[in-house]
């Protein structure tokens, strides 16, 4: 009987990973998040039970789930338990496990724990006849270089990713292939690339109806216009800080919303000048996960300016009250002109 059950939860959510990254992906989280007792009763049975094939399998395929639903901690502890059964499973499971908690660790900001997993993963994924396991292994070396800072050291592993993903055509990993290596881009200057890989992104994501990393996308061409020296003073309807902020917000995504806002509607406007109140850095503080490092390079700029800008007793009275700021009331000062 609890074996039919584990099967049962592997199939549903394999199922539901299918559609990660597509307008699909909104019901079947809810669907897993409601299943969710029972997706950790499956995973508890096989890692007890030894079964290490259907815990990878399982486990594997709920990474998504459990990074789009804020469930870092608890997905990290679910597939080291399964990636330490023994005796192993596949090589194939076991590359899609270690590639889904290298990017739960990452979003955790434990860039050393993802280190040592692409140290595994490589090696492994290149042993695979599946090129998406190579383009997912490349895609952890070169966020790892990125984390780090060593943008220049970035660019071959996610060129080799992209290039991969174009000979396998249009899919959210191509799309997220060129975010990746627009953001390595931008960071070492390459700002004409960076500016066509950026757009290609959000075209490829917006193809597929995710508005979660169209966003991201566009938050990311803010960051390109910041460099540039050409933001607009921004408007709801023209900045693209604003619209990732209201595309975050209007489906649903309220995590995210919430760190678009603190990470980079402000510090865009701030490029001409500082605001009228710098409350959006206690926003910042109090909403966001860990911040990515290589945002954090470009948005602290701008943060640092805007401190200086403003009077000291201003800035303590300001940040107060953004400490205070319920999330709706967040996300509406975000999407609101700066005065």
């Amino acid at each position: 009987m609890l074996h039919r059950h584990a099967e049962y939860f592997v199939s549903m959510a394999e199922a539901a990973g299918a559609d990660f990254g597509r307008a699909a992906q909104e019901p079947s989280f809810r669907v897993l998040e409601t299943e969710h007792d029972n997706l950790r009763a499956a995973l508890g049975w096989t890692i007890g039970r030894h079964q290490a094939e259907p815990a990878l399998r399982l486990a594997g395929a709920l990474w998504q789930f459990w990074m789009s639903q804020g469930h870092h901690s608890e997905g990290r502890m679910w597939l080291r338990r399964a990636m330490a059964v023994e005796p192993a499973g596949s090589t194939r499971a076991r590359v899609k496990a270690l590639w889904g908690t290298a990017w739960l660790a990452y979003h955790q900001g434990h860039y050393d724990e993802m280190e040592e997993l692409s140290e595994e993963l490589l090696p492994l994924a290149r042993t695979q006849s599946e090129p998406i396991d190579l383009r997912n292994a490349l895609t952890v070396q070169g966020m790892v270089a990125m984390a780090r800072g060593r943008y220049a050291e970035a660019l071959a592993p996610l060129r080799e990713a992209l290039d991969i993903c174009r000979r396998l055509g249009p899919s959210w990993l191509l799309a997220t292939s060129l975010l990746n290596l627009g953001m390595a881009s931008l960071h070492v200057g390459e700002t004409g690339s960076a500016s066509k890989l950026l757009a290609e992104a959000r075209a490829q994501y917006d193809l597929l109806g995710d508005r979660h990393f169209s966003a991201r996308a566009i938050q990311q061409s803010g960051h390109l216009a910041l460099v540039l020296g050409t933001t607009p003073q921004p408007s709801p309807s023209s900045s693209p800080a604003s619209a990732c902020t209201e595309t975050s917000a209007t489906c649903g995504a309220w995590p995210r919303a919430c760190r678009v806002c603190a990470h980079a509607t402000r510090p865009m406007a701030w490029s001409n000048g500082p605001p009228a109140s710098p409350n959006t850095e206690a926003i910042r503080e109090r909403l966001a996960t860990r911040p990515l490092p290589f945002d954090r390079d470009l948005t602290d700029r701008y943060l640092a300016q805007a401190r200086t800008a403003v009077d000291h007793d201003m800035w303590r009275a300001a940040t107060a009250k953004g400490r205070a700021m319920p999330l709706d009331q967040a996300i509406e000062y975000c999407l609101m002109p700066p005065d």
